[in-house]
């Protein structure tokens, strides 16, 4: 192993108050303690942990394989049972291109958890054999029985918590594929635990086993001290961002209704009574000309501030679609309050064909797009 990759744990396992290091040996403090091996191959690290059971309980062999094999986990190991204890080597690896502090904080409570699993697999087949006395332990390996006993449900190692989805959500992928379109989208504040770290992608499982890939660039830790209490698990939402991007925005359209809105504040607005949104005001918009004869505000200045509006909430997921459609339409009820003022006025419809009244229609078209549903799905 390269001095450069142990300088690195070894600074890592110095910022975690349970955790040193000497040499290979990683201590991570208990009672007892625990000692893992850092072991390096072609391209990934292994942590590994021999456990002893001595005396162990009948059926906790089989229990232990169950663990070590199951589904979704990144543990694997062995089992060798001799007269009088039985050892489970414990190995969980860790590629050399994913290795970053949060990958081998993971790794080395996935081997903890793995510990604590197998203390209680062994402690609840003790009281099941304390249970029925007349059990006897075999002491060594027997012939098969003619019909063989049902195997004990193995403990599960237990759900520990790793980090949160941010305060955004976040889109999850089947597999770490950008070019494929994500599965769900995740609601803020989820816990997940890391089970994999490739590059920029991390493997995540939830507390229900949902199992998925995510932007690992995104997804803050929650520190390895942390309680699994937090906002409870909930189904991935259906609607899902575009496809082959980390970074989606929330409706593309609706952005694209805003900057038209924005735009149209500097463009003309007809040649009869004024030139651009910023020489017009609000009152003179039908039919309130009828009735006041406000100076202020201008329509310039309610459309800047509709258009940024609507883009923020097209960029920003927090902002509920509803500010959107509101900004859209306000764009809307002005630009057409205006051709019809214009007409009431005396306009011919020909008129209403003049160049000068390019900032008008780009608002109206504007409004619209503001309006209209999400894309992204």
């Amino acid at each position: 192993m390269s001095d450069e990759t142990l300088n690195r744990i070894a600074g890592w396992c110095e910022a975690e108050d349970d955790l040193s290091i000497d040499g290979t040996t990683i201590t991570v403090a208990g009672d007892p303690a625990l000692e893992l091996v850092v072991e390096i191959g072609g391209d990934a690290l292994a942590l590994t942990h021999t456990h002893t059971v001595p005396h162990a309980p009948h059926g906790f062999a089989d229990g232990a394989i169950e663990m070590l094999g199951r589904r979704g986990s990144m543990v694997t190991g062995e089992v060798a049972t001799g007269a009088n204890s039985t050892d489970v080597h414990i190995r969980y690896p860790i590629y050399l291109d994913g290795l970053n502090r949060q990958s081998f904080l993971v790794g080395v409570r996935e081997v903890t958890g793995t510990v604590d699993g197998l203390d209680r697999l062994a402690a609840s087949a003790a009281a099941s054999l304390e249970e029925h006395p007349t059990r006897e332990i075999p002491a060594g390996p027997t012939p098969p029985p003619s019909q063989p006993e049902p195997k004990p449900a193995a403990a599960p190692a237990p759900w520990a918590p790793t980090h949160r989805v941010p305060a955004t959500g976040m889109a999850a992928w089947s597999s770490p594929d950008p070019s494929v379109a994500p599965v769900a989208n995740l609601s803020p504040g989820v816990l997940l635990r890391v089970d994999e770290q490739r590059g920029a992608w991390a493997s995540v499982t939830g507390s229900n086993g949902w199992t998925g890939w995510v932007d690992a660039r995104i997804l803050p830790p929650i520190g390895p001290a942390a309680s699994p209490a937090g906002p409870s698990w909930s189904a991935p939402s259906a609607t899902r961002p575009a496809a082959g991007s980390p970074f989606p925005i929330g409706s593309p359209v609706g952005l694209l209704g805003g900057i038209l809105m924005v735009a149209a504040t500097f463009l003309a607005w007809g040649h009869w009574t004024f030139v651009k949104a910023l020489d017009l005001s609000v009152a003179s918009v039908y039919p309130l000309s009828e009735w006041f004869t406000w100076s202020q505000p201008r329509v310039g200045m309610v459309l800047l501030a509709a258009g940024a509006a609507a883009i923020a909430a097209s960029l920003i997921p927090a902002i509920r679609p509803g500010l959107r459609v509101l900004a859209g339409l306000l764009a809307v009820w002005m630009s057409a309050g205006l051709l019809v003022t214009a007409l009431v006025n005396g306009a011919a419809v020909s008129d209403l064909l003049d160049h000068q009244l390019t900032g008008l229609y780009v608002a109206f078209v504007g409004g619209i797009l503001a309006m209209m549903p999400s894309t992204a799905r």
